[in-house]
């Protein structure tokens, strides 16, 4: 509590109006009511006051700027790291299913087009075997009838 006149009555924040804090904390106290920032020491604090007309003074609460944001801190981190998670997720589901489910078909596609046009083809060349290919279209087979199943319908 401040009087009108800048002197002390009960404060927490400041031993007596001499502290140099003080001064830039009363220079502050401009309206009826407000909310004031200011440092004592090495520490922000945020304060929410109002003038008191019966007393003729300055009634108000500080509070320290980490501790009122606190909780918004952590919000955030936690939302960063969420984000992190998914977008890695998201990162290992696309690389999962391009390498299981594209490169077989395009591989497929690429071999079937060189067979009708009469061409011979060497598939160890492109570092693809038989067994690859073989998981690859079995993948797409699984997916298909679990699609067809999930539509109502019978798959033989």
């Amino acid at each position: 509590m401040i009087s009108k006149a800048g002197e002390i009555i009960i404060s927490n924040e400041f031993a007596n109006t001499t502290d140099s804090a003080f001064d830039i904390f009363a220079a502050g106290l401009k309206n009826k009511n407000g909310s004031l920032t200011f440092a004592v020491g090495k520490h922000k604090r945020f304060s929410v006051y109002r003038f008191y007309q019966p007393w003729d003074s300055y009634i108000g609460i500080a509070i320290n700027q980490n501790e009122l944001f606190a909780y918004k801190y952590l919000f955030v981190k936690i939302v960063l790291m969420l984000l992190a998670a998914v977008l890695l997720g998201t990162v290992l589901f696309s690389s999962l299913i391009q390498r299981l489910l594209i490169t077989p078909v395009i591989s497929i596609s690429k071999y079937a087009n060189q067979i009708g046009k009469g061409m011979t083809i060497d598939i160890h060349k492109d570092g693809v075997t038989i067994e690859t290919l073989k998981k690859g279209v079995t993948i797409m087979i699984s997916l298909s009838a679990i699609n067809l199943v999930g539509r109502g319908i019978s798959t033989p």
